[in-house]
């Protein structure tokens, strides 16, 4: 993660363009959120895992992404 504040130099013909990136942007939230949410993850009694559909192996992700048209919360590729 890149520190708030921080500057990076784009050439976007070469960054961007020529390598056929997108950049897009995440979220919507109030700086205000990101301490609510910090607090929520540090209560260690919330099932968190409960909130991971599957988990696949790397050499499996088009199955991980053939998988997200169905009910999927989150899905995590591991590096097996």
């Amino acid at each position: 993660m890149i520190p708030t504040g921080t500057t990076i130099s784009v050439d976007p013909a070469s960054n961007i363009c020529q390598t056929n990136i997108k950049i897009l942007g995440v979220t919507f939230n109030p700086p205000w959120s990101y301490a609510e949410a910090i607090a929520l993850l540090s209560d260690r009694t919330l099932p968190f895992e409960d909130l991971i559909t599957g988990t696949y192996p790397v050499r499996k992700a088009d199955a991980a992404l053939d998988a997200l048209s169905g009910d999927v919360v989150k899905l995590v590729l591991s590096g097996e």
